[in-house]
């Protein structure tokens, strides 16, 4: 008799104290990707600025007139640009790169690019190391990209040149997209069916800490050369990898070694202080990959039991890692999740019934289509205004630090809230209400003035709308993923995530427009979250229905729907009803009858 990892795993411990140390170490691989991700709010930020003292003598007069400005401004914001030249005066040149790097006044437009540059190296990052990681092993394909960024990253600390800087952070998120993708696969293909929902969803919270983490050391060393420094020491223990973590035993199995494979499992009991089952340790045929049914065929409420929640990994699943199409922490463990289902329901032979369905199917058929076209854009907004509201706390006014400690603090209840309110609420309205109140409390920063009198006003407003967003964003692939059939779920789950990391790239530029109007960035975000959630309301609701396997489930899975809905309303009347008819009724009203 064959048994597959997962058979094993339930054995010899499906999280035990071993996987858990391998996890925790892994899963930390996105502390220092959230310190590259937004080390440029510190670094890439208006620099604090003085006016000149000028002292009138019988020789001398001053070169410029007395300017209202010096005594009014918050010396934090660009109002020098409006100043003559040698009327001011950065009082911490070294702290950022803008001054270093004279990025100020009419040359502001090339700090944008910045962080743009970043997300545009991580898209390609993904796919490189992504089909790296399912040719030469989990392990390697982390360890090269982690070397990558370190030396890139350090590089861009040594540098005075602007445009070999951009091409510098442009290859640090190269390094960092392949090096987040491939550590977060290795980490969970060690855990077994029964927590890889948890862990999966778990890499978000790493990542918050990342970003508040890099919030104490940014104020702890304010040199932006030395800052971009000590964050990138911090991926140094990753390239010790081989003598830290064995590899994959679910790579190894796929990749035809299978003594190796059993050889990594055995350790994995023997630290968990379990036995090998007597029937493998017989066997002469170690493991072997068996076909299963695909997860996604089941209905809710079996998935929900077996997984934990909808969109879970499947049984035996192996990550195809170059098929995991990466934005962040959120998205990659949606788009991981979708592929591992479809793997799991492809047969032994490699034969694939998807094969023959790509984009163009989608695109053909009209209801799908008008559900991608719906999806690219919700996805997009999600990304676009998580990273923008990241990116834009150096606008918020007030202390740097604390703000972006604070909206990586909002993030941390803002998952578990979402999937409480995904089987209380619905899909639908748990997405699309998170988004529009996400994008209304956008549009409330955008109406307060940007005085210190409104300045916990304004914060409280962009901090309901980053937790707003995160919430969406991390719930929005179980939705994406029940809205496709099996044969197309790759495919378009792979395609609102290029969509997502558009958002990521364009997302800058939005916070450029503090130049222009200090709350503009609201606007930009506000408009775009509302109008993507008002966008999912068109969308059917999918819970508690099936998953769609083929493309001709799709017209039964709408009608299904709206028969689900149907009654959803009618079981909320006839709920109220009941609630009227048990309210007492008073004395007088008794003795008139």
């Amino acid at each position: 008799m064959t048994m597959d990892v997962d058979d094993i795993l339930k054995e010899i411990g499906e999280f035990g104290p071993y996987q858990r140390a391998i996890y925790v170490f892994m899963s930390c691989a996105w502390i220092p990707g959230a310190f590259q991700t937004l080390l440029s709010v510190f670094v890439n930020r208006i620099p604090e600025w003085e006016c000149t003292p000028c002292v009138t003598t019988p020789t001398h007069a001053c070169a410029w007139p007395v300017n209202p400005v010096c005594g009014n401004a918050t010396h934090d914001k660009d109002e020098y640009c409006h100043l003559p030249d040698g009327s001011y005066y950065f009082t911490h040149p070294d702290h950022t790169a803008t001054a270093t790097l004279d990025l100020i006044c009419d040359q502001a437009w090339k700090d944008s690019l910045v962080p743009s540059a970043f997300f545009v190296g991580y898209f390609f990052g993904c796919g490189v190391f992504g089909a790296m990681a399912d040719r030469y092993g989990r392990r390697i394909s982390t360890v090269v990209p982690a070397a990558l960024s370190i030396i890139f990253s350090a590089l861009s600390a040594l540098v005075s040149n602007y445009w070999l800087y951009l091409v510098l952070r442009a290859l640090v998120g190269f390094g960092t997209g392949g090096f987040g993708l491939c550590a977060f696969v290795l980490g969970n293909e060690f855990v077994g069916p029964s927590y890889r929902s948890a862990t999966g969803t778990m890499a978000s919270a790493f990542f918050s800490v990342g970003e508040i983490i890099l919030a104490f050391i940014a104020w702890l060393v304010p040199d932006w050369r030395l800052l971009t420094i000590v964050i990138t020491l911090t991926q140094l223990p990753y390239l010790f990898l081989r003598w830290l973590v064995p590899e994959s035993p679910r790579y190894l199995l796929a990749a035809g070694r299978k003594r190796e494979s059993l050889e990594v499992l055995r350790k994995v009991a023997r630290r968990n202080g379990r036995s090998m089952p007597d029937k493998v340790t017989r066997s002469t045929s170690v493991v072997h990959p068996t076909p299963l049914p695909d997860p996604f065929s089941e209905t809710e409420s079996e998935r929900t039991a077996s997984w934990g929640a909808p969109g879970d990994h499947g049984h035996g699943a192996r990550v195809n890692a170059a098929d995991a199409p990466c934005v962040d922490s959120r998205a990659l463990v949606a788009d991981v999740e979708s592929r591992d289902a479809d793997f799991d329901g492809g047969e032994e032979d490699g034969s694939d019934e998807t094969a023959k369905y790509g984009a163009s199917t989608v695109l053909r058929h009209p209801v799908l289509r008008a559900r991608l076209l719906i999806m690219l854009g919700v996805w997009f907004a999600n990304s676009f205004g998580y990273y923008g509201l990241s990116l834009n706390t150096g606008n918020l006014g007030g202390s740097l630090y604390v703000n972006l400690a604070l909206s990586a603090l909002v993030e941390v209840p803002a998952l578990p809230l979402s999937s409480w309110l995904l089987d209380r609420l619905g899909r639908k309205r748990t997405t699309g209400g998170l988004m529009i109140i996400a994008g209304a409390a956008c549009m409330v920063g955008l109406v307060l003035p940007d005085t210190s009198a409104y300045h916990v006003p304004r914060l409280a407003a962009f901090l309901a709308g980053k937790f707003c967003v995160a919430g969406s964003f991390a719930v929005l692939y179980v939705y994406g993923v029940e809205l496709f059939p099996t044969v197309v779920r790759s495919v378009a789950v792979g395609m609102s995530s290029q969509s997502a990391r558009l958002g990521g790239v364009v997302a800058p530029g939005a916070v450029y427009l503090s130049h222009l109007g200090e709350n503009l960035p609201f606007l930009a975000f506000g408009a775009v979250l509302l109008a993507a959630g008002a966008s999912v309301f068109c969308l059917p609701e999918t819970l508690r229905l099936p998953l769609m396997q083929t493309l001709d489930d799709v017209d039964g899975h709408v009608e299904a729907s709206r028969r689900h809905s149907r009654r959803g309303e009618e079981r909320l009347l006839s709920e109220r009803t009941k609630s009227q008819d048990d309210t007492p009724v008073d004395d007088e009203e008794e003795e008139e009858e």
